[in-house]
């Protein structure tokens, strides 16, 4: 499979078991699997998408922002770990999009470093909403995915996360920049 510029690529595109993309982080398995489990990694690295609370070791809660002031919540539960190799979580039964996910790393070697593979599977509701949010699954989720996979290689690699929100020491106070 071809490599993208951001080097991050399709591991399967679309199938009948969601999304997900791979991309090559320069740390050791385990010690992306411990980054990804501090509770501050998700928060960080998915803003962009959802505003998660943590509330627990395994559980945390997710905000996602829609049209129309419409915005969705669900809990989402870590149900399958094995250190250093990977993570499975599913949303709560009561979810307004059911979801499931699954991080894994896979050394490739001690000079590359490790693939790591997320993959997502989203079952949006009938109706306006969910016709809506499929459209949107189209394309959202697979750069959603991509650019937390980014930040998430920056945060692993330089211990944080590049962004080009304007900063106040930039020109004209970082009002020149565009927005993330």
């Amino acid at each position: 499979m071809q490599q993208n510029a951001e080097n991050t690529r399709p591991a399967s595109g679309h199938d009948e078991q969601g999304l997900r993309r791979s991309i090559l982080i320069h740390r050791s398995p385990d010690e992306l699997y411990h980054l990804w489990r501090d509770p501050t990694t998700l928060p960080r690295i998915m803003y962009h998408f959802a505003t998660i609370t943590i509330l627990s070791d395994t559980s945390s809660r997710w905000h996602v922002k829609l049209p129309l002031g419409r915005k969705l919540e669900w809990d989402a539960h870590i149900v399958d770990e094995q250190p250093g190799r990977y993570i499975s979580w599913a949303s709560d039964e009561k979810a307004s999009v059911p979801n499931a996910g699954r991080l894994s790393f896979q050394p490739v070697s001690d000079e590359r470093g490790t693939e790591v593979t997320l993959a997502m599977h989203f079952d949006p509701p009938g109706g306006f909403l969910g016709e809506w949010l499929s459209k949107k699954m189209e394309m959202v989720p697979e750069a959603m995915l991509s650019q937390a996979l980014r930040r998430f290689k920056s945060l692993a690699e330089t211990g944080e996360i590049a962004t080009n929100v304007p900063q106040p020491a930039g020109r004209h106070g970082g009002m020149d920049k565009a927005e993330e």
